[in-house]
């Protein structure tokens, strides 16, 4: 299965605010975007009769996905020939990852009808990286001085996550239709995000630094 989109999307907006006397106010409002997406995923199962009391079966499925965008944000509120603020605000997004899980699963059949074993055991990978930017130019007049605010931020992000999981289970047969079935399971995972923004500078030649408010760790560990 492959799935491609790409969108270009755009909008324009105006809004205008009477207060009385003859004062007005326009606000202006442009937004472009153009997302990317793709989507990969591949299913499969294999079945294996090793003999008449032995089987195995195999189900690994893979999925990859990839999301990219550029987004544009523009506004302009003016009295008159005035201008009272602007801002100019971007956003790029670029993220990559896939998940990749299998199930092994072994079943023996016993020579007394109706007792079976089997085992089943599941894994599971899912990385994903992500580089989001975003930068932030505003204009603002006030007493007839006129001030400009910056902002521009770089993102590192990533994701893991790695669990296996094993199921056992005995069925024993009783008398006429009963059986008993015994169930063990047991279990480990593991699932870590790192997220670290960095602030860049004006200077080109200063190297981004670390925004320690805007950064953070999180763990997740099963059995703890």
């Amino acid at each position: 299965f492959l799935n491609d989109t790409k969108n270009d999307i755009k909008s324009n907006s105006t809004r205008n605010y009477f207060a009385g006397e003859g004062l007005s106010q326009v606000y202006e409002e442009n937004t472009s975007s153009a997302p990317k997406n793709q989507n990969h995923r591949i299913n499969a199962r294999i079945d294996i009769t090793l003999d008449s009391m032995n089987s195995i079966q195999l189900r690994p499925r893979f999925t990859a996905q990839s999301n990219r965008n550029a987004a544009l944000l523009l506004t302009k509120t003016t009295q008159g020939a005035n201008l009272l603020n602007a801002s100019d605000n971007g956003l790029n997004t670029n993220s990559e990852g896939f998940n990749f899980s299998n199930n092994l699963l072994v079943r023996h059949k016993f020579r007394k009808q109706g007792r079976t074993a089997s085992v089943d055991w599941y894994t599971n990978t899912a990385p994903k990286n992500s580089t989001p930017g975003q930068s932030s130019l505003v204009k603002s007049l006030e007493s007839g001085i006129v001030l400009i605010d910056t902002i521009e931020q770089r993102g590192d992000n990533s994701y893991d996550k790695n669990e296996w999981e094993v199921n056992a289970e005995y069925t024993e047969p009783l008398n006429g239709d009963h059986s008993l079935l015994f169930v063990a399971k047991y279990q480990q995972a593991r699932e870590e995000t790192v997220i670290n923004t960095y602030d860049v500078p004006a200077d080109p030649a200063s190297p981004p630094v670390l925004n320690s408010e805007l950064s953070n760790e999180f763990y997740t560990k099963i059995p703890i």
